[in-house]
């Protein structure tokens, strides 16, 4: 899924994918960011959390609808690398 183009950092692209797991798509940014912020996994420090929100405000295209979580995660390459 989204590891193909992770490179170094699984942990982050697993809790990228854990935050999105329910949601359903095409999905555009505000949807994605409401999905992530109403997700609490047991195994994704709040800082994590946190960080990857603030990744996927500033990264995400408003006008886009994402496909898939591999499209939101080339998005939000800067968390993944």
């Amino acid at each position: 899924m989204i590891d193909s183009f992770i490179g170094s950092n699984y942990a982050n692209a697993a809790a990228l994918e854990q935050l999105l797991i329910d949601l359903e798509f095409p999905a555009n940014k505000n949807k994605i960011i409401h999905c992530a912020q109403l997700k609490e996994p047991r195994n994704i420090s709040k800082a994590k959390k946190d960080e990857l929100l603030n990744v996927l405000y500033k990264n995400l295209d408003k006008t886009k609808q994402y496909q898939n979580v591999s499209e939101v995660a080339e998005a939000a390459a800067e968390f993944v690398k």
